[in-house]
C-alpha cells in the first residue's frame, strides 16, 4: 500500500488533508467516497509517492499535520505558506514563550526577554535553515527554465551534498544532469546514467521509463520520448497521470488519433490537481493541428491561466507555460491575430529558444516574425 497525499471536505463539511493507503488513486477514491468524503482532490500520483513513504512519521496525528503542511506547500510553496505552517504546528510552545515575554516585561528582566525572544524566534529559524534546500532547487529549476546548465550542474551538487533521506529528489536531480548530457548530444550516456534508478520502478511501476522520456525529448529524440512514454503508461497499468503524458507526447509529435485515445481514458477526477493546464493544453494543440484556431485559442488560454498560477508560485511550470504559450501564439496568429499572438508570447522567447523543439520555433518564426526573426 502507497500513502496518498490528497484534500477533501468530510462529511460535516470540514476542509481536510491527510494520506489515504491505497496502490491506485481509483481505489483511493473508492475508499474515500465511501467515507462520505467529497470535493476529493489528489495532490500526488502514487508512482511519485511511493518514493517519499519514508519521509512520512507514523504517529496518526504527526502524519495528518505533515500532510496538511505538505498540501499547503504543495499549493503554495511561498516562504509565507512555511511560516505560518510552522506557528500552526508549534502553537502550544509559541504561546508559552510568549507568556514569559509578557511576564519578562512586566518584570522588566532583560535576561529573561532575551530568553522569550530567542525561543519565540527559534522555531522559524530552524524552518529557514532548512528552508535553504528547498530555495536551492527553486533557483536549480530557474536556471534549468532559463538554460544555465553551469547553474544547475552546480546547484544538483550543492542539493546532493546535504543530508536527506529523500529519494525522489536525489532522482529528479539525476534526471536533470541526464537531460543536460542529452542536450549536448549523448542521449545514451545521459539514459545510462540513470540505470541505477531502474529498480525503483518495482515500487512505482512506469515511474523511470516516464522520466526517461524526459531525456529523449531534451536530446531532441521525439520518437524516443514517445516510445517512453508509452511504455510507462503500460508498465503502471493505464494510471491516469501516465496517460495524459501520453496524450500529450503524441499530441505535441506524434498522432492525433493516438492521443485522443488516451485522452478518452482518463478519469480526471483521479488526477493531480495540476493536471488541468495540461489536459487543456493537449485539447489545445489537438484543436491546432485541426485548423481550428478559435477552440484552440481558447483551450491553450485556459492552459496558460492553470499554468501562470502555478508559476507564480514555483519555477517548476515555467517551461510548461512557455510552450503553451508558444502554441496559444500560433492558434492566435493562424486565426489572423498576429497582434494577440505578440503579445501573448511576451516574456517567453528566452526559454523557447532554450526549450522548443526545432519545429515549433521554425513554424513561430514564420508565423509570429516580429519576435523570431528567421536565422
Amino acid at each position: 500500500m502507497t500513502k496518498i497525499l490528497y484534500k477533501a471536505r468530510s462529511a460535516d463539511g470540514a476542509a481536510i488533508a491527510d494520506f489515504i493507503d491505497a496502490e491506485t488513486v481509483a481505489e483511493a477514491k473508492l475508499k474515500l467516497v465511501a467515507a462520505g468524503f467529497a470535493d476529493i482532490e489528489f495532490m500526488q500520483a502514487p508512482q511519485i509517492a511511493v518514493l517519499s513513504q519514508n519521509l512520512i512519521p507514523d504517529d496518526p496525528r504527526k502524519q495528518r499535520e505533515y500532510a496538511e503542511l505538505r498540501a499547503r506547500m504543495q499549493d503554495n510553496p511561498g516562504l509565507k505558506s512555511g511560516l505560518v505552517s510552522v506557528a500552526k504546528r508549534a502553537r502550544f510552545y509559541l504561546l508559552a514563550f510568549a507568556a514569559l515575554l509578557v511576564f519578562a516585561a512586566w518584570r522588566a528582566d532583560a535576561w529573561l526577554i532575551a530568553l522569550a525572544v530567542i525561543g519565540l524566534a527559534l522555531p522559524f529559524a530552524i524552518y529557514l535553515w532548512n528552508r535553504r534546500h528547498l530555495d536551492r532547487y527553486q533557483r536549480l529549476m530557474r536556471a534549468n527554465a532559463w538554460g544555465d546548465w553551469d547553474a544547475v550542474k552546480r546547484l544538483a551538487a550543492q542539493l546532493r551534498a546535504a543530508p536527506t533521506s529523500n529519494q525522489l529528489l536525489q532522482f529528479d536531480l539525476d534526471v536533470r544532469l541526464a537531460q543536460i548530457q542529452a542536450r549536448d548530444g549523448d542521449i545514451a550516456g545521459g539514459v545510462a546514467a540513470l540505470e541505477k534508478w531502474r529498480d525503483a520502478d518495482a515500487k512505482a511501476p512506469g515511474l523511470f521509463e516516464s522520466r526517461l522520456a524526459s531525456v529523449h525529448s531534451a536530446g531532441r529524440d521525439y520518437p524516443g520520448y514517445i516510445r517512453m512514454m508509452e511504455c510507462a503508461a503500460q508498465l503502471s497499468k493505464n494510471d491516469p497521470s501516465r496517460l495524459v503524458d501520453v496524450a500529450l507526447a503524441h499530441a505535441r509529435f506524434g498522432s492525433s488519433e493516438k492521443a485522443i485515445a488516451a485522452l478518452a481514458q482518463v478519469d480526471t477526477s483521479l488526477l493531480p490537481s495540476i493536471a488541468g493546464s495540461f489536459i487543456d493544453w493537449i485539447h489545445g494543440l489537438l484543436h491546432l493541428r485541426a485548423g481550428a484556431f478559435d477552440d484552440a485559442t481558447a483551450h491553450l488560454q485556459a492552459s496558460i491561466a492553470a499554468f501562470r498560477k502555478r508559476a507564480l508560485k514555483s519555477p517548476a511550470g515555467w517551461v510548461g507555460l512557455a510552450l503553451a504559450a508558444a502554441h496559444c501564439a500560433l492558434a492566435q496568429a493562424r486565426g489572423g491575430d498576429v497582434v494577440q499572438a505578440q503579445r501573448t508570447l511576451d516574456g517567453f522567447k528566452h526559454i523557447l529558444l532554450v526549450h522548443a523543439d526545432p519545429s515549433l520555433l521554425r513554424m513561430l518564426r514564420k508565423e509570429v516574425p516580429q519576435l523570431f526573426p528567421a536565422t
